[in-house]
């Protein structure tokens, strides 16, 4: 039986294969879009809101609101099995760069922070 090679570059994303508990065992990785296309967005890239937000929870334990403009950092992406991406969990900052919330957003609530 052939044995493909451990990682083999797809374009778009890559096929390996790993010994996992004395079996090889396939595995996919498949590369996010980011950068230069509208609405893409990498983890811990910089980004500010485009509305105010209403957060349920604060990290103080209140609810109470997040401001349009608020800074935050990307910390995850989630996707769709095709790399699409669906929503963001963002980290907003305060401007003593103390954490105000991590909060779910769609990608029309964020932007590109342009320095």
């Amino acid at each position: 039986m052939r044995k493909p090679s451990p990682r083999q570059d797809r374009g778009d994303g890559f096929l390996g294969v790993q010994k996992v508990g004395g079996r090889d065992t396939i595995w996919l990785g498949i590369y996010l879009r980011a950068g230069g296309e509208s609405g893409m967005y990498q983890e811990y890239e910089v980004v500010k809101l485009t509305k105010t937000l209403q957060a349920e929870r604060l990290v103080d334990g209140t609810s109470g609101s997040i401001a349009r403009g608020t800074t935050g950092t990307i910390v995850m992406i989630y996707s769709d099995v095709n790399g699409q991406q669906l929503a963001y969990e963002v980290e907003f900052f305060d401007e003593q760069k103390d954490t105000i919330a991590v909060v779910t957003v769609d990608a029309d609530e964020i932007e590109h922070l342009v320095v």
